[in-house]
């Protein structure tokens, strides 16, 4: 009699990016973005981080990593996109051609981490 034994890993998954599904009451406050975040447990948080360190202006485009964007960009909101599940943010910010409209979706690579907000690395 032949036994065929079949071991099956458990796999652990992080999530990256989605913190809009996990925490309310968002908010841009010059360049700190923050909210009440849910926590495993059940409670809430108060947490920010600064987009500034990690959103940047590349020739009037803002990009992720290489942060400093507060410097050569103006005019800058929020908003939550048409599904609510975005973080927009959008400004203008400087070019080789003048100023430029522009805009990222941060909720991409920032994180609820148990109530607390982290950048994604």
């Amino acid at each position: 009699m032949k036994i065929t034994f079949l071991t099956l890993l458990a796999a652990t998954t992080v999530y990256a990016g989605g913190f809009t599904s996990t925490c309310t009451n968002l908010y841009l406050i010059s360049t700190a973005v923050g909210g009440v975040c849910k926590r495993i447990n059940g409670s809430t948080n108060n947490s920010s981080v600064d987009a500034n360190g990690h959103i940047g202006n590349s020739n009037g485009k803002l990009v992720r990593f290489s942060g400093g964007y507060k410097s050569s960009c103006r005019n800058c909101h929020i908003s939550t996109g048409t599904s609510g599940k975005q973080f927009i943010l959008s400004c203008e910010c400087n070019s080789s051609n003048g100023w430029k409209a522009t805009s990222i979706d941060i909720n991409w690579f920032l994180s609820n981490q148990n109530g607390v907000l982290a950048w994604d690395k």
